[in-house]
């Protein structure tokens, strides 16, 4: 599946390799230089160098580009799962790709169904619908992309676990909702 998928915005695979007798894989990408958004918004790399508004805006657009070719695009449709500022790399220009299928699933037929599976991906990026019930829907990952624009746009971590604020949560904090209105074609 993962040969098949093709776009500017994803991280391109180069090859892999498999050996089932010995139980051991792997995938080799392209490089992608610049780290990941995550470095870059709460690691080293930003530390010096905070990325400015148009920038996080191309890395916003080119991270949903992306998105919207594993949604709406490719054959099959695939549903990411593990969407988040780790998960999208930088190129030197700050062009921003998706990497990381290791848990995608294709979509399931139609689109508008769900895929029962067991519940997959990063806290505080995994939408609430598929945490408590298990149904993957292609806006699963929506949901994760508008955590990730919430971390762009204010600079936080979906859930801050630090020890002077105690857990703080980004998108549902304090009894209050930070939510984010994404429009969304099926």
């Amino acid at each position: 599946m993962l040969s098949r998928l093709h776009h500017r915005n994803l991280v391109k695979l180069i090859g892999y390799y498999s050996n089932r007798e010995l139980s051991q894989s792997l995938l080799c990408y392209e490089l992608v230089p610049n780290g990941s958004l995550e470095a870059w918004l709460h690691g080293s790399l930003g530390a010096d160098c905070p990325l400015d508004w148009d920038t996080r805006m191309k890395i916003a657009l080119d991270a949903a580009r992306g998105l919207a070719y594993l949604h709406e695009d490719s054959q099959p449709c695939v549903i990411h799962r593990d969407f988040k500022a780790s998960n999208i790399l930088l190129e030197n220009d700050f062009h921003a790709k998706v990497s990381d299928f290791g848990l995608a699933k294709q979509a399931p037929e139609g689109r508008l169904n769900y895929l029962s599976t067991r519940v997959m991906g990063t806290f505080g990026y995994v939408a609430p619908e598929y945490a408590m019930t298990g149904h993957l829907i292609v806006k699963s990952d929506v949901y994760s992309y508008g955590v990730v624009l919430l971390e762009l746009l204010t600079g936080r971590r979906p859930v801050d676990m630090s020890q002077s604020s105690g857990q703080e949560n980004l998108v549902h904090r304090h009894g209050q909702s930070f939510g984010i209105k994404i429009g969304y074609r099926n």
